[in-house]
């Protein structure tokens, strides 16, 4: 089954929603704090949009290994070069901007390391920043929080999807991929999964007024979870931090992944047309935007004097930061065959995969 045009075009809105969503919210944060309002519409919306983010990539994957199944080895050569060709790049300018914060306002920087920087830029590179009980992502670039649960979603099931039989080798990776993840990732493993059975359960015929009668009540469903009080903790709470309201996020999740179920699909793969290629490269930039907005404001933030920013500058200087990282973005992802050559390499050396 194949994405139409009009379900690749909610996707793609989706994820761009989303990105600027959270990028939006750190804007009202950092540059707009006095609009407490916007803030605390913003803090919800944030969350909500990494759950977005998680059952989104769930239904993509279960497009792409349905559709597009080339193996083990494929798909680690397109997941890793998928996020590594973003994640590198953002930590050296992470870095860069960290260490230029430090010559201009020491002072400032100091609450944005916690100690030696280094060791949180390694294990974010590793994507070991949230396994287990840790939450260990540099403070300058909180996002990176999802990139390490998004990262062992796709190892746990790619392992587990290609596993085979009398294969050692590859379940012993298996259960090594369980037990680093750890319980905090696995938690939120659920909402990912979601969004992949949304694409690989059979469709059921229902009739299009009826639809939109279950897409109106979901909706609304949705709603209400969302403004449901946090279960079992609040977001940040120790030990569990960005996964601590995990039962509420289970319910958002799920109610996703029926929405997204109920989005039609073909038998035939259609043609895109210019439009849609178009708005779809500017919806691949979402994911440096997402990455680099956050440092970026910081450093912004040196040179202007936030007691003086009404409505006007706030909507130029964050209109400015989403075109830089889209610039960015838009560099990184005319690199990306670099990093496809280089992982295609690597893991054609791995003979038991």
């Amino acid at each position: 089954m194949y994405l139409t045009r009009s379900t690749s075009i909610i996707l793609d809105v989706l994820r761009l929603a989303a990105a600027l969503t959270v990028a939006y919210y750190h804007f009202f944060l950092l540059l707009f704090s006095k609009n407490n309002y916007l803030l605390v519409v913003f803090s919800d919306l944030a969350h909500f949009s990494v759950i977005i983010f998680f059952v989104l990539s769930g239904y993509l994957i279960g497009y792409t290994t349905t559709n597009n199944n080339r193996g083990l080895k494929k798909y680690l050569t397109a997941r890793f070069s998928r996020l590594y060709s973003v994640l590198f790049p953002v930590l050296i300018i992470m870095f860069i901007i960290e260490k230029t914060i430090g010559l201009i306002n020491y002072s400032s920087i100091a609450g944005l390391t916690r100690g030696i920087s280094i060791v949180r830029y390694i294990m974010s590179g590793m994507f070991l920043n949230e396994i287990w009980f840790f939450s260990a992502a540099p403070p300058l670039n909180a996002p990176l929080w999802s990139l390490s649960f998004e990262f062992w979603f796709y190892i746990v099931f790619g392992l587990w999807f290609f596993r085979q039989k009398n294969n050692w080798k590859l379940t012993a990776l298996f259960i090594l991929s369980i037990l680093i993840s750890g319980p905090k990732i696995l938690t939120m493993f659920p909402i990912w999964i979601f969004g992949m059975l949304a694409f690989k359960l059979p469709k059921i015929k229902i009739k299009k007024g009826r639809t939109l009668i279950i897409a109106i009540l979901s909706i609304v469903t949705l709603l209400v979870l969302f403004k449901m009080p946090a279960l079992p903790f609040e977001i940040g709470t120790k030990p569990m931090y960005f996964a601590g309201q995990f039962i509420k996020d289970w319910l958002l999740g799920l109610l996703l992944g029926a929405l997204f179920w109920l989005l039609p699909l073909i038998q035939i793969k259609q043609e895109s047309s210019p439009l849609i290629n178009r708005f779809r490269k500017l919806a691949d930039l979402t994911y440096t935007i997402y990455l680099i907005h956050l440092p970026l404001i910081y450093l912004f933030i040196q040179f202007i004097d936030l007691n003086k920013i009404n409505l006007v500058h706030f909507i130029i200087y964050s209109s400015l930061i989403i075109i830089i990282s889209g610039s960015l973005g838009h560099v990184l992802e005319s690199k990306r065959k670099f990093w496809n050559l280089l992982f295609e390499k690597l893991f054609s050396k791995l003979k038991f995969i």
